[in-house]
């Protein structure tokens, strides 16, 4: 539970910002590639940062990092509200939000899940993490009312404030990581756990081949939770119905992060991974302006989009678990995860530059389908398991 609402308050920023995009650009008379840089250089910023959150995750335990992460990341969300037409101030606020929020993020949520269950990984990741996918549901309709009713200025503020006071009280009561499994004591050294070191993990080609289709499935991921209010207006879309199929868009995630971790328990993770983006392939190319295009299979193709792209968070999790073993665990899956948050500062750009060169978010689209076949080739039969998940080896554990 702890994990589901930590995850939850991680994707406010992107899941409530592209409701917010358009009064913001009203307020501040600014184009859609200016207001989306603040959320950019957020991303940006945790790719150094999930390495360094990762060391801290194994060496201090998820607990320790998570408490004071989410105190500073309240702070800094609520100071976005304070913004005004100053573009230095408004990259310097999203500057301090991304420093921050890569504490309380992905490396801990997930170190937590692997250090805790050895079986049924892949269903309780698609649990735990489906808290980003309810903010999908839950943020859009919530942030179109917050908005209309009361200004983006508060909507954000009362976001920041309210999901971080309740992510902190639930992680300090619930989240308590095992000791046990580590195969260590209070100062044992985590050599003795199977897996590989850093420096080999960097050369390894699956987890190459992990961390460049995280890269691509994020890059275009990005873009459409944070554009796909506006793409679903330029098609036609009121903002009300756009923001109702926003919340279809995170209800089929959470669909989609359950049936696929069913599913990478009984096949091949990676392989799952490649069906998924191969899927999303088709979905975008439904966007596009065809005659073939109507209000039905846009509503199709973005129930597509939240269904495959639900599970890219789990998929990379329990790819790395797998292929870099616990031995290094959190060190290591900060370094996939510095892909993970480097897709997602480029793609809410490349929506945005795409949008502002054409007025349509169609040029997006074409840049779209041929990426995330490629993602989907990197995926596919990535190689044997190594010995330690043949065996089965106890996942790696983060001491609280």
């Amino acid at each position: 539970m702890a994990v589901f609402v930590g995850s939850f308050f991680s994707a406010m920023p992107f899941q409530a910002f592209g409701l917010m995009m358009d009064p913001v650009r009203a307020e501040f008379g600014w184009s859609v590639t200016q207001v989306t840089t603040g959320l950019t250089l957020h991303s940006i910023l945790m790719v150094p940062m999930a390495p360094v959150v990762g060391a801290l995750v194994d060496k201090f335990g998820g607990r320790r990092v998570a408490l004071p992460g989410l105190i500073v990341t309240m702070i800094a969300a609520t100071s976005i509200s304070m913004a005004t037409n100053s573009t230095v101030l408004w990259l310097a606020l999203w500057t301090f939000l991304g420093i921050v929020i890569a504490f309380p993020n992905m490396t801990v949520w997930t170190s937590a899940i692997v250090a805790t269950f050895k079986h049924g990984q892949g269903l309780a990741l698609a649990f735990a993490l489906s808290g980003m996918s309810a903010a999908a549901t839950v943020l859009p309709p919530l942030t179109q009312w917050l908005t209309d009713s009361f200004g983006w200025r508060f909507a954000f503020a009362s976001l920041s404030i309210g999901l971080g006071g309740l992510a902190f009280v639930t992680c300090y009561f619930f989240l308590y990581i095992p000791v046990e499994g580590r195969g260590e004591t209070k100062g044992g050294q985590p050599d003795m756990l199977p897996g590989l070191s850093v420096r080999q993990a960097l050369i390894s080609i699956p987890l190459l081949r992990i961390g460049l289709a995280t890269l691509i499935i994020m890059t275009v991921g990005a873009a459409v939770f944070v554009h796909r209010v506006p793409m679903l207006t330029e098609t036609g879309f009121s903002r009300e119905q756009a923001a109702q199929l926003a919340a279809l868009f995170g209800l089929t995630t959470i669909i989609g992060k359950f049936s696929m971790g069913w599913a990478m328990q009984k096949w091949s993770p990676g392989n799952i991974g490649a069906l998924a983006l191969g899927t999303m392939g088709v979905a975008f190319f439904a966007m596009l302006d065809t005659p073939l295009r109507s209000s039905n299979v846009i509503a199709i193709a973005v129930s597509v989009l939240g269904f495959t792209g639900g599970a890219k968070m789990q998929v990379a999790a329990m790819l790395t678990s797998i292929y870099a073993g616990p031995r290094n665990f959190g060190k290591i899956y900060g370094f996939i995860l510095s892909f993970f948050t480097l897709g997602a500062g480029v793609g809410v750009t490349l929506g945005g530059m795409a949008y502002d060169a054409s007025q349509s978010y169609q040029l997006f689209y074409l840049l779209a389908v041929p990426s995330c076949f490629v993602g989907a080739a990197l995926l596919f039969r990535l190689g044997d398991y190594p010995e330690w998940a043949r065996i089965g080896a106890t996942p790696v554990a983060s001491h609280a």
